[in-house]
């Protein structure tokens, strides 16, 4: 009777032994290089990310809002420069010859959008590549080369990738 005891604990510790077991782990995987870098899957939007609406705006800034709209959506806004307004890594400029000074494109960088930026039903990593904004943007046009950086046209112009500076940045933009 004992023997039978000591049989059902030992099948039961081995039981929970099993049960425990974790399964094996993947072995960690180096940085990526650039051109291996995974592609942006779409997921569903994250509370903090920012809204792109091609054409028409980024998060609560809207293309043709006036500089007092802005002001009062925004009055911590700073200015800088007279045609350009910027909060939070967004920026708005504004249309010079207009009396009220109407918006005509609103950049964001997304190394400054915390959150990602949502296009459609892709959110966009702050850490996103500039191949890999192009390509869930899409469709995109050739890449233009400017001074200190490139500007890639996508959906018939409502939105621009653009990438700057030394550290080659990367943001998104709507205009008019």
């Amino acid at each position: 009777m004992f023997a039978m005891s000591s049989l059902r604990i030992a099948f039961v510790v081995f039981a929970l032994a099993a049960c425990r077991r974790t399964p094996p782990q993947a072995p960690p995987v180096g940085p990526l290089a650039a051109d291996q870098a995974p592609p942006i899957t779409p997921q569903p939007p994250s509370a903090d990310a920012l809204v792109l609406s091609p054409g028409e705006g980024i998060g609560p800034f809207a293309l043709g809002m006036t500089r007092g709209a802005l002001r009062a959506l925004a009055p911590d806004a700073r200015e800088l420069s007279p045609r350009e307004l910027g909060l939070d890594g967004i920026t708005v400029m504004f249309d010079a010859d207009a009396p009220a000074g109407v918006a005509t494109s609103i950049r964001v960088m997304l190394a400054d959008a915390a959150g990602g930026v949502r296009v459609g039903t892709a959110v966009l990593p702050n850490a996103a590549t500039y191949e890999q904004v192009v390509a869930a943007v899409g469709p995109c046009e050739a890449r233009v080369a400017l001074r200190g950086g490139s500007t890639t046209p996508c959906q018939s112009g409502a939105v621009k990738v653009v990438q700057a500076g030394p550290a080659g940045a990367v943001g998104l933009e709507v205009a008019r």
